[in-house]
C-alpha cells in the first residue's frame, strides 16, 4: 500500500482489481491507495478450525437464550382455571401450585425486563474487557441464575432467578452478534451471524421436547439445571479454545496479538490478507488508514480508548443507528409472537388438543428455515431477502384475517407456517448479523447493546399488548401488523443499504459518501 495526506475531492471509482466493489476516496484519504480485496472470493480466507469452533461456543449464549424463552411455557405450569382453584388438584399448576396471575406475570417479564438490562450494560465491559471475557463473565452469570432458579423454594425467588436469567440472554444478544462479525471473513459473515437465530431457535425447539417428560412438580427444577451445564460447559471451553476479536484489538493498540489471533483462525499465511478485511484501525472520524509502522507503534486508534456510548449519537453514524433500532423493532413488530401466540387456537380448532403437539410444530418450522439459509443466501442478497421477507409476511397477515373471520382453519395452519417460515429467513436470522455489520468496530457494542435493548421493549410490548388487542378487535388483530409490515417493507426499500459480500469498512465508505453527498 501507498499512503498519502494531500486532500482532494470526493471521487467514486472501479477497484483497480476488478471487482465488482467501488474504491470511495474522501477528501482524508483521496491519495490513500488501497488493495481492496473482493470479499466475495473465498480462496484469500481459508478458516481454521478455530474459527467454527469459536463461533459454535457464542452460541452457547444464544442457546440460552432460546432455552430461557420457552422453559416456563408449559400450560400445566399455568394454567389460570386449576392454579385459582382452591384446593389446587393434584397434577394441575404443577409449578408453584396455587400461584396468582400477577405473580405468573411477574415471572414471565422479569426475564423481559432482565434482557433490557443486560443489553444495555453489555457495551461497557464488551468495550473495556473484551468480547470473550465478557462472555466468559456471562457464563458464571448463567450458571448463578440456573442455581436461583432450580433452588426456587417459592415463586419470587424464581421470579429472581428469571430476572438473571434475562441480563445473561441481553449479554448474549448485545455481544454475541457483534464479536462473530468481527472475527467472519465476509464472504461467510451473514451465514455465521444468522446461525444465532438458528441456535436460538433450538434452544426453544429443546425446551419444548421436554414438556412431554418433565411435566412434574420437580421438572422444571431439571430445566433450570441446563443452565449451570451451558455455563459451566462455557468457561471451560472458551479460554481453551474461543479467539478473542481481532477487531477489538486493534481498536486498542494491541496489533501483535490481533496478529497472533488471526494467525488462529485464518493460518499464518494468511494474516496480511485477513487485515484487509478484518474490521481495519482507524480514527473514529476520518477512516485513515495506516501504515505497518503504526500499527506496530500501536497507534491504530488513538481515540478507541476514549469512546463512550454517546458516541452513537454521532452525525457520523445517525444514519446506521436508525436503520437498526428499526431493523430491531421490525424483528418484533413483524407479529411473529402474535402469530405463534395464535397458533394454540389453531391447532387446537383443527383437533389437536394437546398444545405441547401444536407448540412443537410451530417451534420445527419456526427452526427448519434457518438450515436452508445458507444455501438462499447464495442466490438472494441480504437486503433483498428483508424485503421479500416483510412482503411475504404482509400477505400473510391479510390472509389469515380473512381464515380468522371466515372460519377457513385449513387456510390458517398453512398460511401460519409460511409466515413462521418466512420470518426464519429473513427478519429472524437476518436482523443479528445486519445490526452489527452497520458499525465499525469502535462503537459497534454501544450501538447493538441500544438496538437489541429496543428489540427487548418491543417484545415486552408486544407479549403485553397482543393479547388485549386481540380481546378488543377479535379476528382483526393481524391487520395492524399488515400496516406495520407495509411501513416496514417502504422503509427498507429506501434506508437499508445491501451488505451481502462487503468488508464492514466498504459499508462504512458508503454511508460517508452518503453523508458527503447531502453536504
Amino acid at each position: 500500500m501507498v499512503f498519502g495526506a494531500s486532500p482532494s475531492p470526493t471521487n467514486n471509482t472501479p477497484a483497480a482489481d476488478g471487482s465488482a466493489y467501488l474504491k470511495v476516496e474522501s477528501p482524508v484519504t483521496a491519495d490513500v491507495q488501497v488493495d481492496y480485496v473482493n470479499a466475495a472470493d473465498e480462496t484469500v480466507s481459508k478458516p481454521t478450525w478455530v474459527l467454527y469452533v469459536s463461533v459454535g461456543l457464542g452460541f452457547i449464549h444464544a442457546f440460552q437464550n432460546g432455552w430461557s424463552t420457552g422453559q416456563v411455557n408449559l400450560k400445566t405450569y399455568n394454567n389460570k382455571h386449576t392454579c385459582d382453584a382452591r384446593p389446587v388438584e393434584p397434577g394441575t399448576c404443577v409449578m408453584f401450585p396455587g400461584h396468582t396471575y400477577s405473580e405468573w406475570q411477574y415471572l414471565v417479564n422479569a426475564w423481559i425486563v432482565g434482557g433490557m438490562v443486560g443489553t444495555l450494560v453489555s457495551s461497557y465491559p464488551a468495550d473495556r474487557l473484551g468480547r470473550r471475557r465478557t462472555l466468559w463473565l456471562n457464563g458464571i452469570t448463567m450458571i448463578v441464575a440456573g442455581v436461583v432458579e432450580m433452588t426456587a423454594d417459592g415463586i419470587w425467588q424464581f421470579i429472581v432467578g428469571r430476572f438473571i436469567a434475562g441480563i445473561v440472554s441481553g449479554f448474549a444478544t448485545g455481544v454475541t452478534g457483534g464479536y462473530i462479525a468481527e472475527i467472519s471473513p465476509p464472504h461467510l459473515r451473514s451465514t455465521m451471524g444468522t446461525c444465532f437465530h438458528l441456535a436460538l431457535t433450538t434452544g426453544i425447539l429443546v425446551v419444548t421436547l421436554t414438556f412431554f417428560f418433565l411435566d412434574t412438580h420437580n421438572g422444571w427444577r431439571y430445566s433450570a439445571a441446563v443452565q449451570v451445564v451451558l455455563g459451566g460447559a462455557f468457561m471451560i471451553l472458551a479460554p481453551m479454545f474461543m479467539v478473542e476479536s481481532p477487531g477489538w484489538l486493534l481498536a486498542k493498540g494491541r496489533h501483535a496479538d490481533a496478529e497472533s489471533e488471526i494467525a488462529r483462525l485464518y493460518g499464518k499465511d494468511n494474516v496480511a490478507k485477513a487485515l484487509t478485511w478484518l474490521q481495519p484501525a482507524r480514527t473514529n472520524a476520518s477512516s485513515v488508514f495506516y501504515s505497518n509502522k503504526d500499527l506496530e507503534d500501536g497507534k491504530t486508534n488513538p481515540d478507541a480508548e476514549k469512546q463512550s456510548f454517546w458516541a452513537i449519537f454521532e452525525p457520523q453514524y445517525r444514519r446506521q443507528l436508525i436503520i437498526a433500532v428499526a431493523l430491531c423493532n421490525f424483528h418484533q413488530f413483524s407479529g411473529i409472537n402474535a402469530v405463534i401466540f395464535y397458533s394454540s387456537s389453531v391447532f387446537s380448532t383443527a383437533g389437536i388438543k394437546d398444545p405441547r403437539i401444536g407448540t412443537l410444530i410451530v417451534n420445527i418450522v419456526n427452526m427448519l428455515p434457518t438450515f436452508f439459509f445458507s444455501l438462499l443466501a447464495r442466490f438472494l442478497k441480504t437486503r433483498t431477502m428483508l424485503l421479500a421477507g416483510a412482503f411475504t409476511m404482509c400477505v400473510c397477515a391479510i390472509v389469515m384475517t380473512f381464515t380468522l373471520v371466515y372460519g377457513v382453519n385449513w387456510a390458517s395452519i398453512i398460511f401460519t407456517a409460511i409466515y413462521v417460515g418466512v420470518f426464519g429467513v429473513s427478519f429472524g436470522p437476518l436482523v443479528w448479523s445486519v445490526t452489527a455489520e452497520l458499525f465499525p468496530v469502535t462503537v459497534r457494542a454501544s450501538a447493538v447493546s441500544l438496538c437489541m435493548a429496543v428489540m427487548w421493549i418491543s417484545k415486552l410490548i408486544v407479549g403485553i399488548g397482543y393479547p388485549h388487542l386481540n380481546d378488543w378487535i377479535g379476528n382483526y388483530s393481524f391487520l395492524p401488523f399488515v400496516g406495520y409490515l407495509v411501513f416496514a417493507f417502504t422503509f427498507m426499500w429506501f434506508m437499508v443499504p445491501e451488505t451481502t459480500n462487503k468488508t464492514i469498512d466498504e459499508i462504512q465508505q458508503e454511508f460517508k459518501a452518503l453523508r458527503e453527498k447531502k453536504k
